[in-house]
């Protein structure tokens, strides 16, 4: 399932995004999954979509805004869509009460690999939530990303897993990003530095 929300430019199945770079991303799992895509857009990617239909799908893709709360770990978010902020921000305790049964959750989200260590718990955040939940393998992000490049991350892995690993998918997708260049009005910029590439890791039970 592919799930994403409209915020004006921004939106995953799960993906959240309405602007051209995501119809990008969207067109492009189109081509790979064809009709076994399901996709849930702008105001359908809501965060009681997830959590009442996410069990369904054996790969959930979730492309949103994401953030994380060093303070307090378990109140760190992914922004879906809702009608209110509390209705939208799925929490890593939102996660933890959730069950799927993915093969793969990839989340083309800021920050949602970072974790707290806490005493007598061990490393908590997304990572380990997500797990908790079900998914066998998780892909996340370490630290902030860009969105062209993370949508091209996301096509490329997902192309690649038709004939290879999980782990094999995402080193060439790593490696289509880093040969690439960003477009900012008339210039172009490598995607070489690791900042476009590297925050992508991959997780497997």
């Amino acid at each position: 399932a592919f799930i994403y929300p409209q915020w004006g430019q921004t939106g995953a199945a799960v993906k959240a995004n309405g602007a051209n770079d995501d119809q990008h991303e969207l067109l492009g799992l189109s081509r790979i999954y064809g009709d076994r895509l399901t996709v849930y857009r702008q105001q359908l990617a809501k965060k009681s979509s997830l959590m009442a239909e996410g069990h369904r799908f054996g790969t959930l893709v979730l492309s949103t805004h994401g953030f994380f709360n060093e303070a307090k770990p378990l109140h760190s978010g992914i922004l879906l869509a809702g009608e209110s902020e509390s209705a939208a921000l799925v929490t890593v305790e939102d996660i933890f009460n959730l069950k799927i049964n993915a093969k793969l959750v990839s989340l083309g989200v800021c920050e949602v690999g970072r974790g707290h260590i806490q005493d007598g718990e061990g490393l908590m955040g997304f990572t380990r939530a997500w797990q908790y939940a079900g998914a066998q393998q998780l892909m996340v992000t370490l630290w902030n990303v860009e969105h062209d490049s993370t949508s091209q991350l996301s096509i490329n892995f997902h192309a690649h897993l038709t004939t290879h690993s999980a782990t094999v998918a995402l080193h060439k997708a790593k490696i289509a990003v880093l040969r690439s260049n960003s477009q900012y009005g008339k210039e172009q910029t490598s995607r070489a530095h690791p900042f476009f590439w590297a925050p992508f890791v991959l997780y497997a039970m």
